[in-house]
């Protein structure tokens, strides 16, 4: 009789058991399973750093690009390709794939990130460099990182600077009285696309209408007397010619306008971003656009206004003494781009996404003017 209570004792407690055995699977299979994007979230996450990997410098110049062994944050940007299964991105500049055959012949996780990256506009890549990108179609990337404000990682040519958005209150009395010439223009790409041939056009048409500019560059023969400059020549001027060697490109706005112009304290005149655009991204009342006059003889009175007009001139510095809270709000967007921007995007924003054509990205959703 004992045995018989031990077996039925015995068989209760294994119908109990693969009950619950049977309510953990079927509890099991009411649960989310997490993607491959949150798994990937929490395998990163556990790392106390994250590796971006750069597959080159771009054209394979070892001073051009990001720097190696950059540091953001807990990012670390690196060229040591044997850190290619470790790495959270990928970033390939343009010219990344030059010497790889095709398809891809490395190691690659499903997880990571492959980021195609570009500063140049689209029209200097078909027509100076003869490139058509195909290379990186077919969902070869997820992400894009590119001057565009479009860009999944926006990474303008301006970056943050306390000295270029905060200015001293007495800053732009001193710059007056250091400004004795009118117009500045240094280039270097003389006849690379239509576009740097349009702006030399349109500047000798400029000339002719009576601007008084003075040219320097490769173009002039003569990048070693202005590169010898002193601080006192580089004050002098009012105006710089800020002409983009491509016409209508979204979001073109390089050097020419950021550091030769508003950095260096001279109000930039532009040629080759419509000006809604730069409207989007430059301080306000800060410049002088090319297409809001009807001839260039009417561009080139204006700057003549202005050079005898004190006030009227420098009120195109008042967002340097009175910077209102959009203002201000939109400089420290520039601080958030660049690397801390791909940075934050792999901790935060681990959505899938791939391109099908990088082609059509950088080519086909621009206008005609843009690609000559």
């Amino acid at each position: 009789m004992l045995a018989n209570l031990r077996r039925t004792i015995f068989v209760k407690v294994g119908v109990v058991g693969i009950a619950l055995i049977c309510l953990y699977f079927l509890w099991q299979k009411t649960q989310p399973i997490p993607s491959r994007f949150e798994q990937h979230t929490q395998k990163w996450n556990k790392r106390q750093e994250h590796f971006v990997l750069l597959w080159t410098h771009p054209w394979d110049r070892e001073k051009e690009g990001i720097q190696d062994g950059l540091k953001v944050d807990d990012c670390l940007f690196t060229y040591d390709r044997s850190k290619l299964k470790e790495a959270n991105a990928v970033v390939f500049h343009y010219s990344s794939l030059d010497n790889e055959k095709l398809p891809w012949q490395h190691y690659r996780d499903p997880t990571q990130f492959f980021v195609f990256y570009s500063i140049e506009s689209p029209s200097y890549i078909r027509h100076a460099e003869k490139r058509d990108l195909k290379n990186f179609d077919n969902h070869f990337i997820n992400w894009t990182m590119t001057y565009r404000r479009d860009a999944d990682v926006y990474y303008p040519y301006v970056r943050y600077d306390e000295h270029m958005f905060n200015k001293p209150t007495d800053h732009t009395t001193r710059l007056l009285a250091d400004k004795k010439e009118l117009a500045l223009w240094v280039v270097s790409n003389c006849d690379f696309s239509l576009g740097s041939k349009r702006r030399m056009e349109f500047v000798d048409t400029l000339i002719k209408a009576g601007l008084r500019v003075h040219r320097y560059g490769r173009c002039f023969h003569n990048s070693d007397e202005y590169n010898s400059w002193t601080l006192k020549q580089h004050r002098a001027y009012k105006f710089y010619l800020s002409f983009e060697n491509a016409l209508h490109c979204k979001d073109y706005i390089t050097e020419k306008f950021w550091y030769n112009a508003i950095d260096a304290g001279r109000v930039p005149v532009v040629w080759g971003p419509s000006k809604s655009d730069v409207e989007q991204v430059a301080p306000p009342h800060s410049f002088i656009h090319a297409e809001d006059f009807a001839t260039p003889k009417d561009l080139v009175d204006y700057l003549e206004y202005l050079d005898k007009h004190d006030d009227e001139y420098m009120a195109y510095f008042k967002w340097v003494q009175t910077p209102d809270s959009e203002t201000k709000l939109r400089y420290r967007s520039f601080k958030d781009a660049h690397e801390q921007a791909l940075c934050r995007k792999l901790k935060t924003d681990l959505q899938p996404k791939t391109y099908s054509s990088i082609t059509s990205y950088i080519f086909h959703n621009e206008v005609k003017d843009c690609l000559l």
